[in-house]
């Protein structure tokens, strides 16, 4: 009953309440694993990251079935990443699209833009080529980087969306959940 309860609890969070699926980056990892379980998230395995404790899973996201991974140091979050289907390359940049549209309402104009429909170009960015679009929203506290690139050699031939969430390191702007984790 108490775990029903827990997981009632996690549903009425509203959605998007945090910087990365159920955490702010530099908030602790410590009920990742029950938080995720209890929303229905599978346990999947991930390669190991040298000096990081990784939490991954397969669960719903932005309207797919996606892998996502949450990376914690001295069990603080310090980034979390969703990968999408392996996908053909039409179909990964309505993906890529859809996320631009979604990110955008959250996080606004994105501060790096490589997409085709940011006109003109950015300059910063890559090239104006469908396996190379990366975006970027960055805050006071996060950047929100979306991309497209190749499956691995290992999987199936595609595409695959990435979404990245990570800490902002703009030395002008405030990170107080790091702050509160270096403080520690």
């Amino acid at each position: 009953m108490r775990y029903i309860a827990f997981a009632l609890a996690l549903l009425s969070v509203p959605a998007g309440s945090a910087d990365f699926r159920l955490l702010d980056i530099g908030a602790s990892c410590a009920d990742t694993r029950a938080q995720e379980i209890a929303l229905g998230s599978r346990e999947i395995p991930w390669s190991a990251v040298p000096g990081a404790t990784v939490f991954a899973f397969e669960g719903k996201a932005f309207g797919a079935i996606v892998h996502f991974a949450y990376f914690c140091v001295h069990d603080t979050l310090r980034a979390g990443n969703y990968h999408f289907p392996i996908e053909d390359l039409s179909a990964a940049v309505s993906r890529y699209e859809s996320l631009h549209k979604e990110i955008s309402k959250t996080y606004g104009a994105a501060s790096s833009d490589n997409s085709p429909w940011m006109r003109p170009l950015d300059p910063r960015g890559l090239q104006s080529d469908p396996k190379k679009y990366t975006t970027t929203w960055s805050t006071p506290r996060i950047n929100v980087t979306t991309t497209i690139m190749p499956s691995h050699p290992t999987e199936p031939k595609g595409w695959r969306v990435f979404l990245l969430y990570s800490p902002s390191f703009d030395g002008e702007r405030s990170n107080t959940s790091l702050e509160r984790t270096r403080d520690r």
